[in-house]
């Protein structure tokens, strides 16, 4: 026995191993030490002498040492015997990257565990783009385990596999990590400081420094990219060659467009990273600073400045300016204005008297570009300085200004004066108050008044006014508008009044519109219309005719004046109506009535005796009924001549008339009526008959027949009169000479002669002329289509019993005598039976008739005027025919049903019952299954499965048993199969549908040996036959492109077809695509979960056809793949892996998979199990008390993937580096520190700990423990709510924050203005918030006020200054405000002057408006309001406004507002007439 086997795997394995001893020894085996089983694969047989092993099927697993064992009484022996599976080997071990360059990587790796029990021959190597799916070869002869892969491409990831081979095969493949072909060195990093260092509309300028790592190999040049904001595409800007210098000039860009710049540095190892993109920055020129900086006024705390608009705008309009302003010599720039400033002018107000600044101005644009400051106004020293005020007026306003009317009148004065005056314009004496029209525009040296669309009214004395301080001082300019004149002086006198004319009369214009009346237009217009129609348009006088007038028409007149400016305003007349003198006319006389019908009347009169003056212009027309009580009017106009005709009257019935004349009065008094007329028609001779019809003839006679006249001549048509004369003739006969009949026969007439006819009607007023005469007819026989004279009797159903005779007789008519035909369906009627025809009767008759003899007879006429045709029915009363259409269905494998349809003749009675028969194929004797069957189909049981079988029926009725009827084909005993099942689609193309199915449940006890297929298209009603196979599967081809079908399969053996089986949603052909989808059921929550320095494999189901494309992103980032992180995507899988993982890489990972037919996305939440990061800080400190305090910080914002167990607490004092644990048990985010010693600062550091350790740490602020309060914060400025001369009333808010401590009581200070020395006002602490200051007030002049508050731990810090306020009486309020007119964008207030003007002169008002539920009321006027009224203008309409009106006097004071006017909504009202 050999001591080795080797057996091929998949073989089976037999060692048989012979032994002796005695006593007979136990038999016992192992497998490489393990006790060896026996199982279905392993079988042991033992004898006396022999141990058999044998193994099945053996695989690579079967290999090694089997020892067996013998034991008996005597000893115990064993053997050991190797057994090799000769089999491919197993996998090389891990491949190992050696070196890595740009263009190769060596690998190398380990022999396989198992060599499949023969040496390896050779090593397969293989490589991939990770890009890619696709494995390339790169050797199969490799002999060592390492190699060097050449020939690769630089910055390519590649992933290796390597196969071991021998002589039985090649083993499975194990792959490398991926690795990417690359310089040992890395690109550099990103550069820094990248920014537009200059930006202009037609290029930029972009500088940024080198990167902080070049990885290792010096910099050759960076790469430039840009692109539009709104835009997602960078674009290179430096065209494919690198840029060596750390600035680039873009140009080509686009004006006004918003570009972003990136940069990326480049080593020989490759483009490394770009750094962050730029802000966006605008392609636009950079605005230019105002010009003109001026200090236009200064007073000893404002300074007012103007400036002129930057010459250049960049690109952009300008939308406002920034104010600085600085103390010199060393003060730092402050912005003065806090909100946008749009003018070119401003006031800075707050300024420390006797001090220097200097200012400047800078521009804004609309695109957000600031301008370089403008140039700086030097140094201004802030006091006051008085100059009395001057008005300068060019030369030509000293002249008399004529302006056209419609044109604009503009003054301009120029003003100066410090401090800077007020400005006021009058015209005649009275404030000029801005409106539409009017515009008053005024700077620091100017001051102009606009009046636009001049109009007469403008014209006036204007006056200038300019005051301040110092003095006040006046200019006047004299203007004259020239205009169309104004109306003429009424009243417009109408005289000398006709129904056609009348005169008017009128005085010249008091304006004359500064020139000559050259003429006047006269218009009319009557009131029922709202057209002017023009009666002169040139006359000089003041008085004129007017003629064309209509009688009792209403009319207004107006007259307008023209110069040469044009035509004036319009002088209207009362409304004035035109009549005359006249009267209406007398009645008309002899009114008559001729021309009398059923229908009409003519009516007839004689003129009035007088027309009253005018002449008579029309007549009018009634009538009445005699029953009748009312007038209706005839004629619906005016007729003129002296004859009317009245229609559409009621036959018989009784009218009498009437008659009104008109003239331009009027109408006259009706005149007498006339006898009552009945309207009836006149009796006439009647209308002959119509063209008279032949109807029949015969040789010597005509028969006439016609209809009677359209007209009776008013009476009854009492009967007719027939003429004829033979047509070579001229003498008429009379044939009947009154007949009361249509129709009549004309005798006696020559055969063959040709005859016309006549007929007169006649009435009782005597005869008609003759009718149209007849065609000339002939006295000849006519020819008559055949008919049948038959009853209704012999048109019933003749019913014969069987074996008689019967006989079928027709009588006919026709001229000449028609031919005669018998006919019956399948038979020959000159054979079956005996006919007989005369020229007026034909019969048939059948000896000894058969149920084949019912049926239809048919008989059939012909002459040459016609045919017709007449069917009899026979019915043979006889046993019944042989059933129809003799099938059997319904068969399963022990039962078959056999059916039938009633014999098509039944024998003259119905079908009571049937007999059935059956037979087996091979036996030809029938046997009777049922004789008493009254339905047309019998079910048969218990017959053999597998048997044919025929069956036959006989059917029977009440005259006997019939003819019998067998199925054509035997049947075979089995049933239809059980439906297919669950049909599916496999596959859809743009023209076909692959369908399978599994086979049915049941085949019915014959074999499947067909399906059919069939197809219905959706919306369609009739199923297609598309094919018969013998499989389960089966493409249906030629189909519509997007067309949705519906598919069933039917299953065939021989008892038929199987119920079908149908889809139950319809397919839509078109290429088959399917959108990406990903199953994330295996991922609860989306998260997958690794430990800090693991590898993570993640695979995630995905679908999708064409096979879809993966972006993943972190953050909004996309990712790309590296040698740590990269994806994968397999026919199944997405395969996401990492390796290394930190704890950078948790977080939400988007994936967004996208093909042709659509894009599906989802995510995935790495959670890397790491320690926590550090606790958010800062560490807030609270409850500081001697001897503890409590601190609160935040959660890490990164568990690690474990919730945090517990937070480290230490501490340390300041004076010392030692720290010490206060606390390592801590849950809360929050702790109170105890037993702190009083007066030390301390320090705390915090650290978090979870399952996996512990955090970086947080230290906090220093602190120390000491009191926990501290003097309050400041309180509010004062506010002043209430001054007199004599004492002033302040009142503040408490502090935001009272330091821990409730205020105890405040400490006031004041001080004059102009002085800067503080003084405390309270000698006790003011408990409250007010405080009224008397006895150190001094009247005239301004103070300030501050204020402290106090606490247990001292005073706080003075709160800012109040609003400077003048010591004086108050000014009351305006009084009585009201709203006088109301338009749709105006409303004028008037008020009352206030009852107390707080001792100086009350020298304006303030008008304050407030638009609908809102809070804030805005200013009305934007100038001075020195009179007790104003009009609000610029409304909206249909908005609801209030309004208030506050006072100012001389000294500056401003009262409290007064009481609110309104609500008011701004619509039109009638009574407004303006200013």
């Amino acid at each position: 026995m050999s001591n080795s086997y080797s057996v091929k795997a998949g073989d089976d394995l037999k060692i048989d191993v012979p032994f002796k001893g005695i006593p007979e020894p136990e038999v016992s085996w192992k497998k490489d030490g393990a006790e060896l089983k026996e199982t279905t694969r392993v079988s042991f047989l033992t004898s006396n002498n022999s141990s058999l092993i044998t193994i099945r099927n053996t695989t690579r697993e079967e290999s090694g040492n089997y020892e067996i064992t013998l034991t008996n009484t005597v000893g115990r022996k064993s053997a050991i015997i190797a057994v090799v599976i000769l089999d491919k080997p197993g996998p090389p071990g891990a491949i190992k990257v050696d070196e890595v360059n740009a263009d190769y990587i060596s690998l190398s790796w380990d022999p396989p565990l198992y060599d499949g029990g023969c040496p390896i021959s050779n090593y397969v190597v293989e490589k991939r783009d990770t890009t890619t799916t696709t494995w390339k070869t790169v050797s199969s002869t490799v002999a060592r385990t390492s190699i060097k892969v050449p020939r690769l491409t630089q910055g390519t990831e590649y992933q290796f596999r390597i196969a071991a081979e021998n002589r039985f095969g090649m083993s499975h493949a194990v792959e490398s990590a991926s690795v990417v072909a690359q310089y040992p060195f890395e690109t550099p990093g990103p550069p820094t400081t990248l920014h537009v260092a200059q930006a202009t509309k037609s290029f930029m300028l972009v500088t940024w420094n080198e990167p902080a790592s070049d990885g290792g190999s010096p910099i050759i040049g960076y790469h430039l990219e840009m692109k539009d904001y709104s835009s997602i595409r960078w674009t290179k800007t430096n065209r494919g060659r690198l840029i060596s210098e750390t600035e680039f000039k873009v140009n080509g860009v686009e004006e006004s467009l918003q570009y972003e710049f990136r940069v990326a540095a480049e080593n020989i190892a490759g483009v490394g990273p770009y750094s962050k993109a730029t802000e966006p920055i605008a392609a636009r020129d950079p605005c230019d600073p105002p010009a003109n900086l001026t200090v236009t006024d200064i007073t000893r705390s404002s300074i007012s400045l103007t400036w002129s608009k930057p010459e250049n705008d960049g690109g952009a309009k300008v939308t406002g300016y920034i104010v600085d302003r600085r103390e010199l010599p060393d003060g730092c720039w402050l912005k003065c204005n806090f909100t946008n400033l749009q003018d070119t002018c401003y006031d800075i107000e707050g300024l420390t008297e006797d001090i220097q600044y200097d200012f400047r101005v800078i521009a804004k644009n609309s695109a957000g570009v600031l301008s370089e400051p403008s140039q700086c106004t030097g140094a201004v020293t802030v006091k006051d300085n008085v100059v009395l005020p001057r008005v300068v007026l060019d030369n030509k306003y000293k002249k008399l200004v004529v302006v056209k009317a419609g044109d604009v009148l503009r003054i301009d004065a120029d003003i100066s004066g410090r401090p800077r005056p007020v400005i006021s314009w009058s015209k005649d004496g009275e404030r000029i108050e801005i409106k539409a029209r009017i515009e008053i525009t005024s700077t620091h040296t100017t001051t102009t008044l606009l009046v636009r669309d001049t109009i007469r009214r403008d014209s006036g004395q204007y006056t200038v006014t300019v005051q301040n301080i110092a003095g006040t001082r006046s200019l006047s300019v004299n203007c004259k508008v020239l205009d169309r004149p104004g109306p003429s002086s009424g009243p417009l006198h109408v005289t000398g009044l006709t129904a056609e004319k009348c005169t008017l009369t009128w005085g010249p214009p008091q304006e004359n519109g500064g020139a000559e009346i050259l003429r006047y237009i006269v218009e009319k217009c009557e009131t029922s219309r709202v057209t002017w129609t023009s009666v002169y348009e040139d006359t000089k006088a003041t008085t004129c005719k007017v003629t064309g007038l209509r009688k009792g028409r209403e009319y207004i007149f107006r007259i307008k004046a023209v110069n040469e400016y044009g035509e004036g305003e319009a002088l209207e007349s009362e409304p004035t109506k035109a009549t005359d003198p006249f009267t209406v006319p007398a009645a008309p006389t002899d009114v008559d009535v001729t021309s009398i019908t059923s229908e009409t009347m003519t009516i007839c009169w004689r003129r009035p005796e007088s027309d009253g003056g005018s002449s008579i212009s029309g007549y009018v027309i009634e009538k009445r009924e005699k029953s009748g009580m009312l007038w209706v009017q005839v004629n619906t106009k005016p007729v003129n001549d002296l004859r009317v005709k009245a229609s559409n009257l009621c036959e018989g019935c009784e009218y009498e008339y009437r008659v009104y004349a008109e003239n331009v009065a009027g109408s006259s008094p009706p005149s007498i009526p006339c006898k009552l007329t009945k309207a009836e028609d006149p009796q006439f001779l009647p209308s002959p008959p119509a063209k008279p019809k032949v109807i029949d003839s015969t040789k010597t006679s005509v028969t006439l027949s016609w209809n009677k006249p359209l007209f009776d001549g008013g009476a009854a048509i009492t009967g007719y009169c027939v003429e004829y004369k033979r047509t070579d003739e001229e003498d008429w006969f009379v044939s009947v000479s009154n007949t009361e009949n249509t129709e009549s026969t004309v005798v006696g007439l020559t055969p063959g002669a040709e005859y016309i006819f006549v007929v007169k009607s006649i009435n009782k007023i005597g005869v008609s002329e003759p009718s149209p005469p007849t065609d000339p007819q002939a006295a000849e026989d006519r020819e008559e289509e055949p008919q049948f004279n038959i009853s209704n009797e012999m048109r019933k159903t003749l019913l014969v019993k069987d074996g008689s005779s019967f006989t079928l007789t027709v009588p006919f008519s026709g001229k000449p005598v028609p031919n005669v035909m018998w006919d019956k369906a399948d038979v020959d009627l000159r054979v079956r039976a005996s006919i007989h025809t005369t020229d007026t009767v034909t019969s048939i008759t059948v000896e000894q008739a058969t149920r084949d003899d019912s049926g239809k007879y048919t008989v059939t006429l012909q002459n040459v005027a016609g045919k017709v045709t007449c069917t009899l029915n026979v019915r043979v009363l006889d046993s019944p025919g042989p059933p129809c259409r003799v099938a059997v269905k319904d068969v399963t494998k022990s039962s078959a049903t056999v059916a039938w349809d009633t014999p098509e003749n039944e024998g003259g009675a119905a079908v009571t019952n049937y007999l059935v028969d059956i037979r087996e194929v091979n036996n030809k004797g029938w046997t009777r299954v049922t004789d008493s069957c009254p339905r047309l189909t019998y079910r048969l049981s218990d017959l053999q499965e597998g048997g044919v079988y025929y069956f036959r029926v006989t059917g029977e009725n009440q005259y006997g048993i019939g003819l019998p009827a067998e199925t054509k084909y035997g049947a075979m005993i089995t049933e239809k199969p059980s439906p297919p099942q669950t049909i599916e689609v496999t596959e859809v193309t743009k023209e076909s549908v692959s369908l399978s199915w599994i086979k049915p449940e049941n085949d019915g006890g014959s074999r499947i040996t067909s399906y059919r297929v069939d197809a219905l298209e959706n919306g369609q009603d009739k199923w297609v036959k598309c094919g018969v196979t013998k499989t389960v599967h089966f493409v249906v081809y030629d189909l519509k492109e997007a067309t949705q079908y519906f598919f069933r399969v039917r299953a065939e053996n021989h008892a038929g077809f199987s119920d079908p089986t149908e889809m139950a949603l319809p397919v839509l052909v078109k290429g088959q695509l399917e959108p990406p989808e990903m199953n994330m059921n295996k991922f609860p929550d989306n998260m997958v979960y690794v430990r800090a320095g693991s590898n993570l494999k993640c695979q995630i189901p995905l679908t999708g056809k064409p096979a879809p494309k993966i972006s993943l992103s972190k953050d909004d980032v996309v990712l790309k793949s590296t040698m740590r992180f990269n994806s994968e995507v397999t026919p199944e899988y997405l395969i996401i892996s990492l390796r290394e993982s930190t704890a950078t890489d948790s977080g939400r990972y988007d994936i967004c998979a996208s093909n042709t037919s659509g894009a599906s996305r989802s995510f995935v939440t790495i959670v890397v199990l790491d320690r926590p990061s550090a606790p958010v800080g800062p560490i807030g400190m609270s409850e500081v008390t001697e001897d503890s305090v409590s601190l609160t910080w935040l959660p890490p914002r990164y568990d690690g993937g474990s919730p945090v167990t517990n937070y480290i607490i230490t501490k340390r004092e300041t004076t010392n580096g030692d720290w010490t644990e206060v606390s390592s048990v801590v849950v809360k985010c929050t702790m109170k520190i105890m037993k702190l010693i009083t007066g030390l600062e301390y320090q705390f550091r915090i650290r978090a700990e979870n399952r996996y350790g512990i955090s970086e740490y947080i230290d906090s602020a220093t602190v120390r423990v000491d009191l926990n309060y501290t003097v309050p914060e400041s309180p509010s400025p004062p506010t002043v709510t209430s001054v007199t001369r004599e004492s002033v009333t302040v009142a503040w808010t408490e502090p935001t924050w009272n330091g821990g401590r409730p205020a105890v009581g405040y400490h006031l200070q004041m001080k004059d203005k102009n002085s800067i020395l503080w003084q405390t006002v309270n000698k006790t602490v003011i408990r409250a918030t007010h405080f009224k200051v008397t006895n150190v007030i001094v009247a005239g002049l301004i103070y300030e006020f501050k204020v402290a508050a106090e606490n247990a731990a001292g005073c706080s810090p003075l709160s800012k200054i109040s609003d400077a306020v003048l010591a004086v009486d108050a000014c009351e309020p305006p009084t009585n405000v009201r709203i006088t007119h109301i338009r749709k964008s105006s409303v004028r207030l008037e008020w009352l002057n206030p009852t107390y003007d707080g001792g100086s002169k009350v020298t304006g008002y303030l008008v304050e408006k407030k638009e609908g539920e809102r809070d804030r009321w805005t200013k009305a006027n934007l100038t001075n309001v020195s009179d007790t009224h104003y009009t609000v203008t610029e409304l909206n309409e249909c908005v609801v406004y209030e309004f208030r009106v506050a006072a100012k006097n001389a000294a500056g004071s401003v009262s409290d507002p007064s009481v609110t006017a309104g609500p008011v909504m701004c619509v039109d009202t009638d009574d407004y007439q303006g200013d």
